[in-house]
Protein backbone atom coordinates (compact mmCIF):
# COMPACT_ATOMS: atom_id res chain seq x y z
CA UNK A 1 0.00 0.00 0.00
CA UNK A 2 1.44 3.39 -0.90
CA UNK A 3 2.66 5.48 1.99
CA UNK A 4 0.44 8.37 0.98
CA UNK A 5 -2.62 6.21 1.31
CA UNK A 6 -1.53 4.93 4.68
CA UNK A 7 -1.14 8.48 6.07
CA UNK A 8 -4.52 9.76 4.85
CA UNK A 9 -7.00 10.21 7.68
CA UNK A 10 -10.77 10.74 7.30
CA UNK A 11 -12.73 12.93 9.72
CA UNK A 12 -16.53 12.90 9.88
CA UNK A 13 -18.23 16.08 8.60
CA UNK A 14 -20.62 17.82 11.05
CA UNK A 15 -23.56 19.72 9.48
CA UNK A 16 -25.77 22.19 11.40
CA UNK A 17 -29.46 21.89 10.52
CA UNK A 18 -30.94 24.91 12.47
CA UNK A 19 -30.63 27.34 15.34
CA UNK A 20 -29.65 26.26 18.75
CA UNK A 21 -32.16 26.89 21.51
CA UNK A 22 -30.18 29.89 22.73
CA UNK A 23 -30.00 31.38 19.24
CA UNK A 24 -33.73 30.86 18.75
CA UNK A 25 -34.51 32.63 22.01
CA UNK A 26 -32.30 35.54 21.00
CA UNK A 27 -34.10 35.86 17.65
CA UNK A 28 -37.50 35.77 19.36
CA UNK A 29 -36.37 38.43 21.83
CA UNK A 30 -35.17 40.68 19.01
CA UNK A 31 -38.43 40.26 17.07
CA UNK A 32 -40.46 40.97 20.21
CA UNK A 33 -38.45 44.10 20.84
CA UNK A 34 -38.99 45.31 17.28
CA UNK A 35 -42.74 44.64 17.53
CA UNK A 36 -42.96 46.49 20.84
CA UNK A 37 -41.21 49.45 19.24
CA UNK A 38 -43.21 49.43 16.01
CA UNK A 39 -46.71 48.59 17.31
CA UNK A 40 -47.30 51.92 19.09
CA UNK A 41 -46.18 53.74 15.97
CA UNK A 42 -48.62 51.72 13.86
CA UNK A 43 -51.42 52.35 16.35
CA UNK A 44 -50.62 56.07 16.40
CA UNK A 45 -50.66 56.18 12.62
CA UNK A 46 -54.05 54.45 12.54
CA UNK A 47 -55.48 56.81 15.17
CA UNK A 48 -54.10 59.80 13.26
CA UNK A 49 -55.97 58.57 10.19
CA UNK A 50 -59.17 58.06 12.20
CA UNK A 51 -58.83 61.48 13.78
CA UNK A 52 -58.33 63.06 10.35
CA UNK A 53 -61.50 61.32 9.10
CA UNK A 54 -63.38 62.52 12.17
CA UNK A 55 -62.22 66.07 11.51
CA UNK A 56 -63.27 65.77 7.88
CA UNK A 57 -66.75 64.60 8.94
CA UNK A 58 -67.14 67.79 10.98
CA UNK A 59 -65.87 69.92 8.10
CA UNK A 60 -68.50 68.38 5.83
CA UNK A 61 -71.19 69.21 8.40
CA UNK A 62 -69.85 72.77 8.46
CA UNK A 63 -70.07 73.05 4.68
CA UNK A 64 -73.61 71.66 4.80
CA UNK A 65 -74.60 74.20 7.47
CA UNK A 66 -73.47 77.12 5.34
CA UNK A 67 -74.98 75.73 2.14
CA UNK A 68 -78.28 75.36 3.99
CA UNK A 69 -77.91 78.92 5.31
CA UNK A 70 -77.31 80.20 1.77
CA UNK A 71 -80.53 78.51 0.66
CA UNK A 72 -82.82 79.14 3.64
CA UNK A 73 -81.35 82.37 5.00
CA UNK A 74 -80.79 80.81 8.43
CA UNK A 75 -79.20 77.81 10.09
CA UNK A 76 -81.31 74.65 10.45
CA UNK A 77 -83.81 74.47 13.28
CA UNK A 78 -82.91 72.15 16.12
CA UNK A 79 -86.40 70.64 16.24
CA UNK A 80 -88.44 70.37 13.06
CA UNK A 81 -92.21 70.65 13.50
CA UNK A 82 -94.37 71.57 16.46
CA UNK A 83 -94.35 68.92 19.17
CA UNK A 84 -97.76 67.25 19.49
CA UNK A 85 -99.26 64.38 21.43
CA UNK A 86 -101.03 61.23 20.31
CA UNK A 87 -99.80 57.85 19.18
CA UNK A 88 -96.45 57.73 17.48
CA UNK A 89 -97.90 57.55 13.98
CA UNK A 90 -99.96 60.73 14.44
CA UNK A 91 -97.36 62.93 16.12
CA UNK A 92 -95.46 65.74 14.46
CA UNK A 93 -92.25 67.30 15.69
CA UNK A 94 -89.15 65.99 17.44
CA UNK A 95 -87.40 65.58 14.09
CA UNK A 96 -83.76 66.60 14.37
CA UNK A 97 -82.44 69.56 12.41
CA UNK A 98 -79.70 67.25 11.15
CA UNK A 99 -82.32 65.80 8.83
CA UNK A 100 -82.38 69.14 7.01
CA UNK A 101 -78.67 68.82 6.28
CA UNK A 102 -78.98 65.45 4.54
CA UNK A 103 -79.40 66.86 1.00
CA UNK A 104 -76.19 68.87 1.54
CA UNK A 105 -74.29 65.79 2.70
CA UNK A 106 -75.08 63.69 -0.39
CA UNK A 107 -77.80 61.88 1.55
CA UNK A 108 -80.78 63.21 -0.38
CA UNK A 109 -82.16 59.70 -0.84
CA UNK A 110 -82.56 59.35 2.93
CA UNK A 111 -84.05 62.84 3.24
CA UNK A 112 -86.65 61.94 0.60
CA UNK A 113 -87.84 59.04 2.76
CA UNK A 114 -88.96 61.36 5.58
CA UNK A 115 -92.61 62.19 6.18
CA UNK A 116 -92.40 65.44 8.14
CA UNK A 117 -96.00 65.05 9.25
CA UNK A 118 -94.98 61.97 11.21
CA UNK A 119 -92.88 62.90 14.20
CA UNK A 120 -91.62 60.99 17.20
CA UNK A 121 -92.62 60.40 20.80
CA UNK A 122 -90.46 61.51 23.71
CA UNK A 123 -87.89 59.03 25.04
CA UNK A 124 -89.46 56.14 23.17
CA UNK A 125 -88.18 53.29 21.05
CA UNK A 126 -89.07 53.88 17.39
CA UNK A 127 -90.86 50.77 16.17
CA UNK A 128 -90.37 49.28 12.71
CA UNK A 129 -93.96 50.20 11.76
CA UNK A 130 -93.25 53.92 12.19
CA UNK A 131 -93.51 55.74 8.82
CA UNK A 132 -89.99 57.14 9.24
CA UNK A 133 -88.30 54.03 10.61
CA UNK A 134 -86.70 53.07 7.30
CA UNK A 135 -85.23 56.56 7.04
CA UNK A 136 -83.72 56.67 10.51
CA UNK A 137 -82.47 53.08 10.29
CA UNK A 138 -79.40 54.31 8.44
CA UNK A 139 -75.97 54.52 10.01
CA UNK A 140 -74.59 57.51 8.14
CA UNK A 141 -70.79 57.31 8.11
CA UNK A 142 -70.50 61.10 8.11
CA UNK A 143 -72.25 61.18 11.49
CA UNK A 144 -69.92 58.60 13.08
CA UNK A 145 -66.36 59.04 14.32
CA UNK A 146 -64.21 56.03 13.37
CA UNK A 147 -62.31 56.31 16.66
CA UNK A 148 -65.43 55.46 18.67
CA UNK A 149 -65.55 51.68 18.57
CA UNK A 150 -69.00 51.65 20.19
CA UNK A 151 -70.50 53.50 17.24
CA UNK A 152 -73.43 51.70 15.56
CA UNK A 153 -74.10 49.73 18.76
CA UNK A 154 -76.60 51.92 20.65
CA UNK A 155 -80.16 50.56 20.48
CA UNK A 156 -81.90 52.95 22.90
CA UNK A 157 -84.19 54.27 20.14
CA UNK A 158 -84.62 50.88 18.51
CA UNK A 159 -82.50 48.16 17.02
CA UNK A 160 -80.92 49.36 13.81
CA UNK A 161 -81.53 53.09 14.39
CA UNK A 162 -78.59 55.19 13.16
CA UNK A 163 -76.29 56.53 15.88
CA UNK A 164 -74.56 59.91 16.21
CA UNK A 165 -71.12 61.13 17.30
CA UNK A 166 -71.55 64.83 16.45
CA UNK A 167 -73.76 67.04 18.58
CA UNK A 168 -74.80 70.67 18.18
CA UNK A 169 -73.67 73.33 20.63
CA UNK A 170 -76.50 74.19 23.02
CA UNK A 171 -74.49 76.83 24.83
CA UNK A 172 -74.74 77.28 28.58
CA UNK A 173 -77.07 75.45 30.97
CA UNK A 174 -80.33 77.27 31.53
CA UNK A 175 -79.64 78.00 35.19
CA UNK A 176 -76.28 79.65 34.45
CA UNK A 177 -76.59 83.44 34.71
CA UNK A 178 -73.46 84.10 32.69
CA UNK A 179 -69.92 84.96 33.72
CA UNK A 180 -70.96 87.50 36.34
CA UNK A 181 -74.73 87.20 36.64
CA UNK A 182 -75.44 89.36 33.59
CA UNK A 183 -78.04 86.94 32.22
CA UNK A 184 -81.53 86.91 33.70
CA UNK A 185 -83.05 83.68 34.94
CA UNK A 186 -86.75 82.97 34.62
CA UNK A 187 -87.95 79.49 35.66
CA UNK A 188 -90.89 79.62 33.22
CA UNK A 189 -89.03 80.63 30.05
CA UNK A 190 -85.65 80.27 28.48
CA UNK A 191 -83.12 83.11 28.77
CA UNK A 192 -82.34 85.24 25.74
CA UNK A 193 -80.52 83.15 23.18
CA UNK A 194 -76.83 83.24 22.48
CA UNK A 195 -76.36 79.80 20.99
CA UNK A 196 -75.97 79.00 17.33
CA UNK A 197 -78.57 76.70 15.81
CA UNK A 198 -80.98 78.87 17.68
CA UNK A 199 -81.21 78.12 21.40
CA UNK A 200 -80.46 79.89 24.66
CA UNK A 201 -76.80 80.54 24.00
CA UNK A 202 -75.21 77.93 21.79
CA UNK A 203 -75.70 77.06 18.14
CA UNK A 204 -79.04 75.31 18.72
CA UNK A 205 -82.45 75.74 20.31
CA UNK A 206 -85.49 73.82 21.48
CA UNK A 207 -87.89 75.19 19.00
CA UNK A 208 -90.40 74.28 16.38
CA UNK A 209 -90.76 75.96 13.03
CA UNK A 210 -89.16 79.37 13.70
CA UNK A 211 -90.05 79.64 17.35
CA UNK A 212 -88.60 78.76 20.70
CA UNK A 213 -90.13 75.84 22.52
CA UNK A 214 -90.41 76.94 26.15
CA UNK A 215 -92.60 75.77 28.99
CA UNK A 216 -95.30 78.15 27.76
CA UNK A 217 -94.90 77.23 24.05
CA UNK A 218 -94.92 80.93 23.23
CA UNK A 219 -95.16 81.06 19.40
CA UNK A 220 -94.03 84.69 19.35
CA UNK A 221 -90.55 83.98 20.67
CA UNK A 222 -88.41 83.86 17.56
CA UNK A 223 -85.17 81.95 17.81
CA UNK A 224 -84.01 81.83 14.21
CA UNK A 225 -80.22 82.09 14.02
CA UNK A 226 -78.40 83.59 11.08
CA UNK A 227 -74.76 84.47 10.54
CA UNK A 228 -75.47 88.07 11.50
CA UNK A 229 -76.84 86.89 14.86
CA UNK A 230 -73.45 85.48 15.83
CA UNK A 231 -72.24 88.74 17.35
CA UNK A 232 -69.04 87.27 18.78
CA UNK A 233 -67.95 86.20 15.30
CA UNK A 234 -68.17 82.85 13.58
CA UNK A 235 -64.50 82.09 14.32
CA UNK A 236 -65.20 82.48 18.05
CA UNK A 237 -68.39 80.42 18.30
CA UNK A 238 -68.61 76.63 18.42
CA UNK A 239 -71.21 74.88 16.27
CA UNK A 240 -70.70 71.12 16.72
CA UNK A 241 -68.44 68.82 18.70
CA UNK A 242 -68.02 65.14 19.47
CA UNK A 243 -69.93 62.92 21.88
CA UNK A 244 -69.11 59.31 22.61
CA UNK A 245 -71.99 56.92 22.08
CA UNK A 246 -73.24 55.07 25.16
CA UNK A 247 -74.31 51.47 24.73
CA UNK A 248 -74.40 50.41 28.35
CA UNK A 249 -76.71 52.91 30.03
CA UNK A 250 -75.86 53.61 33.64
CA UNK A 251 -73.92 50.34 33.84
CA UNK A 252 -71.20 51.68 31.53
CA UNK A 253 -68.19 52.57 33.72
CA UNK A 254 -66.77 55.02 31.16
CA UNK A 255 -67.03 58.49 32.74
CA UNK A 256 -67.14 60.16 29.32
CA UNK A 257 -70.29 58.27 28.32
CA UNK A 258 -72.13 58.94 31.57
CA UNK A 259 -74.45 61.44 33.20
CA UNK A 260 -74.09 62.04 36.91
CA UNK A 261 -77.40 62.66 38.57
CA UNK A 262 -78.26 65.05 41.38
CA UNK A 263 -81.52 64.49 43.23
CA UNK A 264 -81.80 68.16 44.14
CA UNK A 265 -82.59 71.27 42.12
CA UNK A 266 -79.59 72.81 40.38
CA UNK A 267 -77.69 75.81 41.58
CA UNK A 268 -78.88 79.07 40.05
CA UNK A 269 -75.80 81.20 39.60
CA UNK A 270 -72.84 82.11 37.48
CA UNK A 271 -71.17 79.66 35.15
CA UNK A 272 -68.55 78.93 37.79
CA UNK A 273 -71.24 78.27 40.41
CA UNK A 274 -72.98 75.76 38.14
CA UNK A 275 -69.65 74.26 37.08
CA UNK A 276 -68.69 73.64 40.70
CA UNK A 277 -72.11 72.14 41.36
CA UNK A 278 -71.60 69.57 38.59
CA UNK A 279 -67.93 69.00 39.41
CA UNK A 280 -68.70 68.10 43.02
CA UNK A 281 -71.46 65.57 42.32
CA UNK A 282 -70.76 62.18 43.87
CA UNK A 283 -70.82 59.17 41.59
CA UNK A 284 -74.40 58.38 40.74
CA UNK A 285 -75.22 57.39 37.18
CA UNK A 286 -78.60 57.96 35.59
CA UNK A 287 -80.41 55.78 33.10
CA UNK A 288 -80.64 58.80 30.78
CA UNK A 289 -77.06 58.03 29.82
CA UNK A 290 -78.25 55.24 27.55
CA UNK A 291 -79.70 57.76 25.11
CA UNK A 292 -76.42 59.59 24.44
CA UNK A 293 -75.64 59.34 20.74
CA UNK A 294 -78.58 57.00 20.20
CA UNK A 295 -79.91 58.73 17.08
CA UNK A 296 -79.22 61.53 14.63
CA UNK A 297 -82.88 61.84 13.69
CA UNK A 298 -84.89 62.32 16.89
CA UNK A 299 -84.95 65.31 19.26
CA UNK A 300 -86.43 64.60 22.68
CA UNK A 301 -86.02 65.30 26.36
CA UNK A 302 -82.91 63.16 26.53
CA UNK A 303 -81.08 65.53 24.23
CA UNK A 304 -79.09 62.93 22.37
CA UNK A 305 -78.14 65.39 19.62
CA UNK A 306 -76.78 68.29 21.71
CA UNK A 307 -73.98 69.23 24.10
CA UNK A 308 -73.27 72.24 26.32
CA UNK A 309 -70.33 74.45 27.26
CA UNK A 310 -69.97 74.05 31.00
CA UNK A 311 -67.61 71.21 31.87
CA UNK A 312 -64.33 70.92 29.89
CA UNK A 313 -64.06 68.21 27.22
CA UNK A 314 -63.92 64.57 28.33
CA UNK A 315 -65.02 65.35 31.88
CA UNK A 316 -68.29 64.41 33.58
CA UNK A 317 -71.81 65.25 32.40
CA UNK A 318 -74.59 66.16 34.84
CA UNK A 319 -78.33 65.79 35.08
CA UNK A 320 -80.40 67.80 37.56
CA UNK A 321 -83.53 66.26 38.98
CA UNK A 322 -86.34 68.36 37.54
CA UNK A 323 -88.26 68.82 34.29
CA UNK A 324 -86.14 71.25 32.33
CA UNK A 325 -85.17 68.54 29.90
CA UNK A 326 -82.75 69.93 27.31
CA UNK A 327 -81.86 72.82 29.59
CA UNK A 328 -81.31 70.43 32.45
CA UNK A 329 -78.88 67.91 30.99
CA UNK A 330 -75.32 69.19 30.91
CA UNK A 331 -73.80 66.96 28.23
CA UNK A 332 -70.05 67.35 27.90
CA UNK A 333 -68.17 66.77 24.60
CA UNK A 334 -66.16 63.56 24.61
CA UNK A 335 -64.00 61.55 22.26
CA UNK A 336 -61.53 58.69 21.98
CA UNK A 337 -58.85 61.10 20.76
CA UNK A 338 -56.05 61.54 23.27
CA UNK A 339 -56.14 64.88 25.06
CA UNK A 340 -59.22 66.58 23.66
CA UNK A 341 -62.06 66.77 21.16
CA UNK A 342 -62.58 68.18 17.69
CA UNK A 343 -64.86 71.22 17.53
CA UNK A 344 -66.54 72.62 14.41
CA UNK A 345 -66.60 76.40 14.58
CA UNK A 346 -69.41 78.46 13.09
CA UNK A 347 -67.12 79.63 10.27
CA UNK A 348 -66.69 76.02 9.09
CA UNK A 349 -63.20 75.48 10.46
CA UNK A 350 -62.40 72.58 12.79
CA UNK A 351 -60.22 73.02 15.86
CA UNK A 352 -58.85 70.44 18.27
CA UNK A 353 -59.66 71.63 21.78
CA UNK A 354 -57.62 70.39 24.72
CA UNK A 355 -59.19 68.81 27.78
CA UNK A 356 -57.24 71.42 29.74
CA UNK A 357 -58.66 74.46 27.95
CA UNK A 358 -59.03 77.56 30.12
CA UNK A 359 -62.61 77.46 31.43
CA UNK A 360 -63.44 81.08 30.58
CA UNK A 361 -62.36 80.43 26.99
CA UNK A 362 -64.45 77.25 26.81
CA UNK A 363 -67.51 79.06 28.15
CA UNK A 364 -67.03 81.94 25.72
CA UNK A 365 -66.79 79.55 22.75
CA UNK A 366 -70.22 78.22 23.68
CA UNK A 367 -71.96 81.58 23.41
CA UNK A 368 -72.65 83.52 20.24
CA UNK A 369 -73.19 86.99 21.73
CA UNK A 370 -71.73 87.23 25.23
CA UNK A 371 -68.97 89.63 24.14
CA UNK A 372 -66.19 87.87 26.06
CA UNK A 373 -62.78 88.15 24.35
CA UNK A 374 -61.43 84.79 23.21
CA UNK A 375 -57.83 83.97 24.03
CA UNK A 376 -55.85 81.63 21.82
CA UNK A 377 -56.69 77.98 22.35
Amino acid sequence: MPVAEQMQTYFPTTRRHGFTLVELLVVIAIISLLVSLLLPAVQQAREAARRAQCKNNLKQIGIALHNYHDTAGMFPLYNIGQTTTGDETSRTGRISGLVMLLPYLEQGNIYDQFDFNKGFANSTVVRPNHPNFQAIANHISGFLCPSDFQARMNTAYGRGVGNLNYAVNFGWPRQATGFNGERDFDPTTSPSGNGEMGFPNGFATIYYDNTLYSSSNDPNTSCTVRVRDIIDGTTNTAAFSEILINVGGYNDPDLRRQHYRSYSSPTIGTLRNVYEDCRDYPSGFTSYSQWIGGTWAVVDGNSSTMYQHLMPPNSKSCYWNNQWWHHNMQITPSSEHAGGVSVLMADGSVRFVSDNIYLDTWWALGARDDGTPIESF
